[in-house]
């Protein structure tokens, strides 16, 4: 393989490589080189496969956040010091984190946006014979919904189109609460207080410094 990079004058060859569950998805060459043979390519694959433990303990795996098995590496080979090094690994990681809202009538004067919204809530409980309800909701791929039901206790039921715009308007303080990762949460409403408890996840590139030198003779 060395002497064959070495032949068509490839001073470095930069590999990326997507690797899951131990096993190669997704390689690109750089420089792009035109019908590289197979047995180069195969070899290629057969040594990041057999590191692919290795890799994922000092990747994925040396990442305390969550993570899943598939995640990404940047090799060179230099065919005139006949080496093939693992630079770097690039893994994503996922976390949540929170942020609430809380609000009470008496703090917003009468005919105000926010007071008539308690009101519109205070008709539908006493309509419903309630002392407070929860409303769900989730979002996530520039997509977000409402549940189309309430809870309260061991009771729920369809939420009205008033209460349903109700909520809409107050997830417009979180600003991209249907986009990206995705979010979740609920929010409670009583007579006095509104309050909303808010939840996203986020995702974290993390990128990994390998330097991992292989030769012929301390390869595995």
């Amino acid at each position: 393989m060395m002497a064959y990079l070495k032949k068509r004058g490839i001073e470095t060859l930069q590999v990326d490589c997507d690797i899951e569950y131990n096993s190669v998805q997704y390689i690109n060459y750089y420089p792009d080189i035109d019908n590289l043979p197979s047995f180069v390519e195969n070899t290629i694959e057969e040594i990041i496969e057999s590191y692919a433990d290795e890799l994922y303990d000092l990747g994925p795996n040396s990442i305390y956040d969550e993570t899943s098995d598939y995640f990404s590496v940047n090799i060179e080979i230099e065919p005139e010091k006949q080496t093939m090094t693992f630079v770097s690994a690039s893994v994503k990681s996922y976390d949540i984190e929170s942020d609430g809202r809380y609000y009470e009538i008496g703090e917003f004067n009468k005919d105000t946006p926010m007071y008539n919204r308690f009101i519109e809530i205070q008709k539908f409980l006493k309509e419903q014979n309630l002392d407070e309800i929860f409303v769900d909701y989730n979002g996530g791929g520039d997509s977000g919904y409402i549940e189309g039901q309430f809870r309260s206790g061991n009771n729920s039921g369809d939420l009205p189109a008033e209460i349903e715009d109700i909520a809409y308007q107050l997830l417009e303080e979180f600003g991209g609460w249907e986009i990206n990762e995705g979010s979740s949460g609920n929010i409670r409403m009583s007579n006095d207080e509104i309050e909303i408890e808010h939840e996203w996840n986020v995702e974290i590139d993390n990128d990994i410094d390998l330097n991992i030198e292989i030769t012929s003779e301390n390869i595995v």
